[in-house]
């Protein structure tokens, strides 16, 4: 990837969430906003981590800037992961995408999603498994709190919040969650009245008799 691939993903980041054209504001956004700041971060480094050794400092520096600023807006977003151009991020607090994640273009992603691999087998009767990993397709929106584990989500898709997705999903497709199974009202049996002990109208007397008066 060239540095002009690079920087044209970065515009259309800094489009998606409505700034203007030019690098200067793209850096700017880069050290005040943690979660725009992650993807600048993670694009250049995975761009400077194919250079010479002379761009090993820089690289270094990229990755120390990408770890700090996941840090600040708890995203786990891996630098070496494929990310097309248009990445959006909508407080992704709690975002997790694992290695080997591969995102498309004009991508929307918002807080507590996870990204997962899935093991699975080769065959029903084989023993062996394999991660397999998500792959994103353009223009995908996957709401709060979604689960992608080792799927295909394809082209125009919508994830809506709380889903579960561990099967590959066609394109231009809904996704709804589960709805949950109504639980049992659970009848605790009457309670039984406590019998009251009976109350001495005059406990004095009883003292004086026992006295001897």
């Amino acid at each position: 990837m060239s540095l002009s691939e690079v920087l044209e993903s970065c515009y259309a980041d800094f489009a998606r969430i409505g700034g203007q054209r030019g690098f200067l504001p793209i850096l700017v956004s880069a050290f005040s906003r943690p979660a725009f700041g992650t993807i600048f971060f993670a694009r250049l480094s995975r761009y400077t981590a194919e250079g010479s050794r002379l761009s090993r400092p820089l690289h270094l520096t990229l990755r120390a800037l990408h770890h700090i600023y996941g840090r600040r807006a708890g995203i786990v977003l891996p630098w070496q992961n494929h990310i097309g151009p248009g990445l959006r991020i909508v407080g992704g607090r709690g975002l997790t995408i694992n290695e080997g994640v591969v995102l498309g273009s004009n991508v929307t992603l918002y807080g507590g999603v996870t990204l997962g691999r899935q093991n699975r087998r080769k065959s029903a009767a084989s023993k062996s498994v394999f991660p397999v990993f998500p792959d994103i397709g353009d223009n995908v929106r996957i709401g709060p709190n979604a689960v992608v584990l080792g799927a295909t989500v394809g082209d125009n898709s919508l994830i809506c919040p709380l889903s579960l997705v561990d099967s590959d999903i066609p394109a231009r497709s809904v996704t709804f969650p589960v709805p949950r199974a109504p639980e049992r009202p659970v009848r605790r049996p009457a309670p039984v009245p406590r019998a009251e002990p009976e109350q001495d109208v005059y406990p004095i007397r009883k003292l004086r008799a026992s006295a001897g008066e």
